[in-house]
């Protein structure tokens, strides 16, 4: 396999993994302080809707990067707030034991505790109740995407948008035009995979999120460069590159997102450069022990 077509590959699955993920590594309590915080709060019984919100913030932290202890608390705390009547908390953890689901890869299951929060969300709390719905459509249309079942995909996706735009949410609106551009993209509709990043990166810019303007650059790069406009491609992956490298602190799958679509638009002109930025994004990957 020649260097354009490993440097392809890469891009393919960091991009991939870049778009259904919203993890952020920043220091955080360790894992073991994480669980015995749980442990205590769980073994004190009866807790008051204050309580059983800052768990499920816990819950949520774990959903993120210790999925396999996030399914077992958050099913713990579910029957822990169904007995003591926490009715307004119940949606926000079935959406963090779906969410936990997904980045185990178990759909199924994750698809079946959405719908619970499709059909609990109105008895959420209020100030969580839009946001929670938002953001289960979008997922489960990006389950979807994975499934390749591309039309339900879209329905979710485009119910989701109507929340955001209901809610003025700019944050999650950029997240699924993202999403939905990945649909499009993934069939080969590249016309309107450009329209959905472009309308990404102008959400972002109105709210001066940086690094979803840097990822939906990277994506557009390589959507130039998979239509061989070389050119733009190289023009946007040194812009994406350049934000994200202003942040000390910049998750570093944007790193790996941007280092990558800057190796692979190199290739067409500069064999040297396309190697550096290969090895950096392969740096990231095990200085993180990214898992790709």
């Amino acid at each position: 396999m020649n260097m354009g077509n490993v440097i392809r590959r890469l891009t393919f699955l960091f991009i991939a993994w870049l778009f259904f993920s919203v993890t952020s590594l920043h220091a955080q309590q360790t894992i073991e302080q994480k669980i015995d915080s749980l442990e205590l709060v769980l073994a004190a019984g009866n807790l008051s809707d204050d309580e059983m919100m800052k768990f499920r913030e816990h819950v949520r932290y774990l959903s993120f990067y210790y999925p396999q202890h996030a399914t077992k608390f958050a099913k713990r705390g579910i029957l822990l707030a169904e007995t003591n009547r926490n009715t307004k908390i119940i949606p926000a953890l079935y959406y963090d034991l779906g969410h936990a689901y997904y980045n185990l890869a178990e759909y199924d299951s994750s698809l079946f505790s959405y719908e619970k929060v499709i059909a609990l969300h109105s008895t959420a709390d209020e100030s969580m109740k839009q946001h929670l719905l938002g953001n289960t459509l979008r997922d489960i249309g990006n389950i979807y995407t994975i499934k390749r079942r591309n039309e339900e995909a879209l329905d979710y996706l485009f119910r989701s948008i109507a929340v955001a735009e209901s809610t003025d949410d700019k944050k999650l609106l950029s997240n699924v035009y993202g999403s939905i551009a990945y649909v499009y993209v993934s069939t080969r509709n590249y016309e309107q995979g450009e329209n959905y990043f472009s309308k990404m990166k102008d959400v972002s810019s109105e709210t001066g999120d940086s690094l979803n303007i840097a990822y939906a650059l990277y994506s557009l790069s390589t959507l130039y460069f998979n239509n061989d406009e070389n050119d733009n491609a190289l023009k946007y992956a040194k812009d994406a590159y350049r934000i994200v490298r202003a942040y000390s602190d910049a998750d570093p799958y944007y790193l790996i997102g941007a280092a990558t679509a800057l190796a692979q638009a190199w290739t067409t002109f500069d064999t040297d450069s396309a190697l550096k930025y290969s090895q950096e994004a392969l740096g990231y990957t095990e200085k993180f022990n990214g898992d790709f």
